[in-house]
């Protein structure tokens, strides 16, 4: 999972697709963008977008999962200017002036494909 930290407010907020998410005092932001899901029920997550202030980091799921159950310790690695990239997942700085139109259009976006999903089990139900 990624995450990102304001250090303005110390907050962390996780990513989410196509959403821009916001800390406390809403000087960072991030998402997962929109060029990383698959279809309605499916998400592959490949590019992070972030603004502001926000430094992004990840927490390797299953680590998170196994640390919760166990108590254990858990690795996080650092994005971006931080250290280079991990793997195909990238980290992009945006414009804050791009967030509002991108969250429109993401909105549509994924309300289009939940349409489509929708019509597709109901025709399956018609047959």
């Amino acid at each position: 999972m990624k995450l990102i930290y304001c250090p303005e407010c110390e907050d962390i907020v996780k990513l989410t697709p196509g959403y821009w998410r916001y800390c406390n005092c809403r000087a960072s932001a991030g998402r997962y963008s929109l060029d990383g899901i698959v279809d309605a029920n499916n998400f592959v997550a490949t590019k992070a977008e972030i603004t502001g202030l926000a430094v992004c980091f990840g927490i390797p799921n299953e680590q998170f999962v196994m640390a919760l159950h166990t108590r254990a310790t858990f690795t996080a690695w650092f994005y971006g200017d931080v250290i280079p990239h991990h793997g195909n997942v990238k980290v992009r700085k945006i414009n804050k002036d791009r967030i509002a139109k991108e969250n429109r259009e993401a909105f549509e976006y994924i309300r289009n494909l939940h349409i489509k999903a929708k019509k597709e089990e109901e025709e399956e139900e018609n047959k």
